[in-house]
């Protein structure tokens, strides 16, 4: 008869295992697992398990009863799984485990013709045949929508709605506040007449630091590392692959909501877009969580589209444009995106509209209202006209170039100065920097004192005529046709400097609206131009303001779907060819200089993002690309990795457990020969260890191999059934017997395209048949980042005025060859770490 650690661990012949990976029912897949473990382990790590696996709530009874008891349920097991399992716990588990033993179904238990054979090995049976392991299972079901996608599609898109309109309708709400406070203390509103150095600018000054500094500290109190910033590049990562469960809890979502508010009502110049798709993710995170979904909680691909269905859902959300926020989200978020995950994201982002639709009569209201008609419309005599719109989008490119490469620069001047580490200068930062941004937007006047939508309104409403949008200085008489154009020029210049360091602020912020208004400016500043100095009459600058809104986001997001977001935000007030021309124009202009922003900012803070050619200035690619040219498996891969083998001891494999925290460990015939047989994962390893000394005392083992009974105990010598008698020719559900391999030739651009494109997070490297090495997701990003730091050093070298040879073209230069050793130095720190 099997043992109970053959039963629990071994995977040859045992249903709890093929359980575990899906095959039977929702009970048997939780309660099976508790009651195999709870066959040898003490309460501790039977409490352990039932944590991360409970069993379903009891049914029965009415609805609503039903509804209350799996709310108290999942309430109660829900909030129990971070702390240390005390002995009140640990004992109460076990006795709750106990009955499953006597509670399994007849066919579980091993009958006589389970018994072992003369090799040692278990027969397969029904319930454990290969096409049940879940290494043989396909990596996406085979259904058009995964059980219960209706529901939890729809509960995610109207979740999503309702908590960013909550925070939209809060930050509204705090910035009337300002001006509330202000008359409260019998002051004059801060309307522009009021001199700077008076009691009401200062309490409107003084209120709006309140805001960003308390913005900060929650943050920094709640999630200081995943609630700042935009949020799109996490969850870029997270789309990836990326295990970044802190970017996705439910106190980041906390911190985000309420920070977001806060800064919003700080007056920055600061947007909604990226928060609101963080949030988006967020709250799909925590749907994914809720076993009621058991088609959910139980597939990674189900929860990777749902949380990409979510963001469609935020970027939704932020415009009311529920179609383009599809399109735009996958343009954002996705390195290689699955067709059939755009009907769900659809339908997801429809829901949530819906709902809005439903109580706040979205659907009635124009996002951006635009009171001209045919100032776009192109005719075979209307050439010039869109020769000029080429130009525009020209302009607007190169606008959006520079304020990537400026924001990255104000990056590194706030980590250098104002670092995270340090709670005063951050707040020193936020003081300084929100008096600066209110003084200077108030001595401006004009559209920067405004908010920002109604400054985007002005830009599209306002007819052309010699205006001054922002204040002039008096000793600078202007003609009264250049009033407009040099106006408007001031603001951009003092839009872009603000919005390229708002956007790096240790505090929620979006990107998007800055962007849009900097963009609205632009376009408004040249068909001024156009108009008034040089006569044009067909320009209409209401127009080329929503082109160059359209054009300046394209060419600092890179998001060709601009233009189709823009159709629903104007209600099709503009027509769609020139706003075509003008974004591609823009992202053809700023791609040949930059990479995106948002590429730019995973690459400043090192996310764990592969990033690919796209993904970097193209003078930067084509160094990256000469450094790593002769590149291969061998150079880049771990030679020192997890393996274990028929002969692995107890004590082999609980002191390869303790050595570190690796995710899969290489199973081989031998230390000798190294052929590769399969992988097999840390939580399989685990669980095929003998649970109980052999004694057979209830003490258990250490992380170390030994009895935690006291230091003289001796070390297990035995070895492990699962091990033992794994044959590669039968197979089990517990070894994946086909891992990724790959040779040690393979080119280095091909194991990127491997990573980006498959989805795996780890592969072994052979040579003639022998396991050589171990390439991981982790350790090929930390490589790339490390290129990508020497080419920059090299750059910079470059631009000091040393001579340097360019990178790769076998010059002799000292900081050439010092870039070689570093390269060099990190391979060979990686061939023979450990």
């Amino acid at each position: 008869m099997p043992t109970a650690e053959e039963a629990g661990g071994s995977g040859g012949g045992s249903t709890a295992r093929t359980r575990r990976g899906g095959s039977g029912s929702s009970r048997g897949a939780a309660a099976d697992r508790v009651a195999a473990f709870a066959s040898g382990l003490p309460g501790e790590r039977v409490a352990t398990a039932w944590r991360s696996s409970p069993p379903p709530p009891p049914d029965g009874g009415p609805a609503p009863v039903r509804w209350a008891r799996t709310v108290v349920y999942y309430f109660l097991h829900g909030g129990a799984g971070d702390g240390p399992v005390g002995p009140a716990e640990a004992a109460a588990t076990a006795a709750a485990a106990a009955p499953l033993l006597g509670a399994r179904k007849k066919a579980d238990t091993p009958t006589p013709d389970d018994e072992p054979d003369a090799s040692g090995r278990l027969p397969l049976t029904a319930e454990s045949s290969p096409g049940d392991w879940s290494w043989h299972r396909p990596a996406d079901e085979n259904t058009l929508l995964p059980k219960g996608a209706v529901a939890y599609l729809a509960l995610i898109g109207m979740l999503t709605f309702g908590v960013c309109h909550a925070v939209a309708y809060a930050a509204s709400a705090l910035s009337s506040a300002v001006p509330a406070v202000v008359a409260a203390a019998g002051l004059a509103p801060t309307d522009g007449v009021v001199p700077l150095a008076s009691a009401s600018f200062a309490l409107t000054c003084t209120v709006r630091v309140a805001f960003a500094v308390a913005s900060f500290w929650l943050v920094r109190l709640l999630a200081p590392h995943c609630a700042t910033g935009s949020g799109i590049p996490e969850m870029k990562c997270v789309l990836s692959g990326a295990f970044m469960p802190a970017a996705l809890s439910g106190r980041t979502l906390g911190a985000k909501c309420a920070g977001l508010a806060l800064s919003l009502a700080s007056g920055m110049s600061i947007g909604k877009l990226g928060p609101f798709v963080h949030m988006s993710g967020m709250i799909a995170a925590l749907v994914c969580r809720c076993r009621r979904f058991s088609a959910l909680s139980r597939s990674a691909t189900a929860q990777l589209s749902a949380i990409s269905a979510a963001m469609a859902a935020g970027v939704g959300a932020t415009f009311g444009a529920p179609l383009g926020g599809v399109l735009m989200s996958i343009e954002l978020m996705a390195t290689f995106y699955y067709s059939h995950w755009l009907p769900m994201a659809l339908y997801c982002s429809l829901c949530g509209y819906f709902l809005v639709v439903l109580f706040f009569q979205a659907d009635s209201v124009t996002f951006f209202q635009a009171d001209f008609d045919g100032a776009t419309d192109l005719h075979l005599a209307q050439l010039p006209k869109m020769a000029s719109y080429v130009v525009l989008g020209v302009v607007c490119g190169l606008l959006g170039a520079r304020l990537i490469t400026y924001t990255s620069a104000s990056y590194s001047w706030r980590v250098n100065t104002f670092p995270a580490a340090s709670p005063a200068k951050g707040t020193a930062l936020m003081v300084g920097w929100a008096t600066l941004h209110t003084v200077l937007c108030y001595l401006a006047g004009g559209v920067m004192w405004q908010t920002q939508k109604a400054g985007v309104m002005s830009m599209f409403n306002d007819e052309a005529k010699p205006f001054a949008f922002v204040a002039l200085p008096s000793w600078l008489p202007l003609p009264l046709w250049a009033l407009s154009p040099v106006s408007l020029t001031v603001a951009v210049a003092l839009k872009f400097f603000l919005t390229g360091v708002c956007l790096i602020l240790p505090i929620p912020v979006g990107t998007f609206m800055p962007i849009f208004e900097l963009g609205a400016l632009v376009g408004r500043a040249y068909g001024e131009l156009l108009r008034q100095a040089f006569g044009w009459g067909f320009v209409d600058p209401r127009a080329t303001a929503i082109l160059g809104a359209a054009g300046v986001t394209t060419g600092a997001l890179h998001l060709a779907s601009v233009a189709v977001v823009f159709l629903e935000l104007t209600n099709g007030s503009v027509n769609i060819l020139p706003l075509a021309t003008v974004s591609i124009v823009a992202y053809t202009v700023s791609k040949s200089l930059t990479c995106d922003l948002f590429s730019e900012i995973i690459k400043k803070r090192r996310l764990p993002f592969l990033l690919g050619g796209r993904d970097r200035f193209p003078s930067e690619n084509r160094a990256f690309h000469d450094a790593v040219a002769g590149m291969t498996a061998a150079d880049v891969m771990d030679r020192t990795f997890p393996t274990v083998w028929a002969g692995s001891s107890v004590a082999d494999v609980r002191r390869l457990l303790a050595a570190g925290q690796w995710p899969v460990c290489a199973v081989i015939d031998g230390p000798d020969s190294r052929k590769l047989l399969g992988s097999i994962s840390r939580w399989d390893l685990q669980a095929a260890l003998p649970a109980a000394s052999p004694a057979g005392s209830s003490s258990s083992y250490g992380a170390a191999g030994r009895r935690n009974g006291g230091p003289e105990a001796e070390e297990v010598e035995g070895g492990v059934p699962l091990l033992a008698n794994y044959d590669p020719a039968v197979g089990s559900a517990a070894v994946d017997g086909a891992p990724f391999a790959i040779p040690a030739a393979t080119p280095y651009w091909k194991i990127q395209h491997y990573f980006r494109m498959i989805g795996v997070t780890s592969m072994y490297v052979t040579a003639g048949g022998q396991l050589i090495g171990q390439l991981t997701l982790v350790s090929f990003i930390d490589f790339t980042f490390s290129m990508g730091d020497g080419i920059e050093s090299h750059a910079a070298a470059g631009r000091g005025g040393a001579p340097v040879a360019p990178l790769g073209g076998g010059g002799t230069s000292a900081d050439m060859e010092s870039f070689r050793q570093r390269v060099e130095e990190y391979a060979g720190n990686r061939r023979g770490r450990g």
